[in-house]
């Protein structure tokens, strides 16, 4: 659909092989829209995100919703942000678990230019609507919260990598379709620009935070802290 305008391709495996079984598009693709830049996979449907996409405002973003029908991914429906503006980059992190939808827009500038914020969608059994948008209570300029997200059940991480000295990551569990802050997480060896948070990944009761620039082995060789919640409390494990 144009010079960097993006794809996505599906794999489906057979008798230990992976073989490529669609190649899909935005039907409305356009050069530069990035679409494919995240991807996210549960059950029968897909989400891809197209962060550049200019349909809200210039680089505002979006995410493209696919439904598998048989062995077909079919579109079905684009999502954009209500309140989205220009390089909000809504979509470049994506995360999909069951009936809920997580979006990054790390640009957005509710709480200061690119403090960033997480727009939480729930199927219906219809089409996908707006559950929450979230924002860190203490975010402030460039902190990038939503740079990295991933959701399961009723819990949701959140990365915010330029937050403070050395970053952090932001953990909300869900009651009757509200999302609250249980935890703020911060590591204990953290130091100036390690860039805690700058990815994230939950399963269970355990969360895996990158820290892409951890000095520990070498200058910027990078680490990964594991923690697990206990009662309510999230600690290293």
């Amino acid at each position: 659909n144009g010079s960097k305008s993006g794809a996505v391709y599906v794999y489906t495996r057979s008798n230990g092989l992976w073989s490529e079984a669609q190649k899909i598009t935005a039907f409305d693709g356009e050069s530069g829209e990035q679409f494919g830049v995240d991807v996210a996979l549960h059950g029968n449907f897909m989400a891809v995100g197209a962060h550049k996409d200019d349909d809200v405002a210039v680089s505002g973003g979006s995410v493209y919703l696919y439904q598998r029908v048989g062995s077909t991914w079919s579109f079905f429906q684009k999502v954009t942000a209500f309140d989205g503006a220009e390089a909000d980059f809504f979509g470049q992190f994506l995360a999909l678990h069951d009936d809920t939808l997580v979006v990054g827009a790390y640009a957005d500038d509710d709480n200061g230019a690119s403090s960033g914020s997480v727009y939480a969608y729930v199927y219906n059994g219809t089409d996908w609507e707006l559950e929450q948008k979230i924002t860190a209570s203490d975010s402030n300029f460039a902190d990038y919260f939503g740079y990295g997200v991933d959701v399961e059940n009723d819990t949701l991480v959140v990365g915010a990598h330029n937050d403070g000295v050395s970053g952090s990551a932001y953990v909300f569990s869900r009651e009757t379709g509200t999302w609250s802050l249980e935890q703020k997480i911060q590591p204990p060896d953290g130091e100036s620009d390690d860039e805690f948070g700058f990815s994230v990944s939950l399963s269970g009761e355990k969360v895996l935070i990158g820290s892409r620039k951890v000095d520990d082995v070498a200058v910027d060789a990078g680490a990964a802290y594991v923690y697990q919640r206990i009662n309510s409390i999230w600690t290293m494990d």
